[in-house]
């Protein structure tokens, strides 16, 4: 993943670019399409939360060539 301000002396702006970026914005278009609140896969349950049983756990989608188990928050 790359943070951090791009371009030239011109013209610069500060972006967020990678794989991890990528998915993430794919998810909240998923979001939107199932007309839930949000999605998580499952990665970020298994390395962040404390409580899973707070995640339910959704149909799964392809992003970015890779098939991903995918939870929204709440029940």
């Amino acid at each position: 993943m790359l943070v951090g301000e791009l371009g030239t002396d011109r013209l610069r702006f500060w972006d967020v670019l990678g794989a991890p970026v990528n998915i993430a914005f794919r998810l909240c278009a998923l979001a939107t399409d199932r007309r839930v609140a949000n999605l998580v896969d499952a990665g970020t349950i298994e390395q962040a939360v404390a409580q899973p049983e707070a995640f339910v756990e959704v149909e799964a989608a392809e992003l970015c060539g890779r098939r991903h188990r995918l939870f929204r928050i709440g029940r």
